[in-house]
């Protein structure tokens, strides 16, 4: 099996870019502490393998974790309200 991964967006973005992109304003990815992240398996499969590492105790510094319909979004920029989060 063949899987390819991508890193869209750790490569903390300046606040231009990140408006550029639609990021909001004091985004975490401008603070180095975001990812957005999409794979061959698609987003769907990868929020599953990340919720089960999470549950495991392998991602104990994740706080923040969005499904989008084509790539996730995972970050370690503080608690929100909820951990898990589905935008598709």
């Amino acid at each position: 099996m063949f899987l390819f991964m991508s890193i869209l967006g750790a490569d903390g973005r300046c606040e231009k870019r990140n408006a550029a992109v639609g990021g909001v304003k004091g985004s975490k990815h401008t603070k180095g502490k975001a990812a957005d992240l999409s794979c061959s398996l698609g987003a769907a499969k990868m929020f599953e393998t990340v919720k089960k590492l999470h549950a495991e105790g392998k991602l104990p510094d994740l706080d923040y974790c969005i499904r989008y319909k084509t790539f996730i979004h995972i970050d370690c920029g503080g608690k929100r309200k909820s951990l898990w989060e589905i935008r598709a």
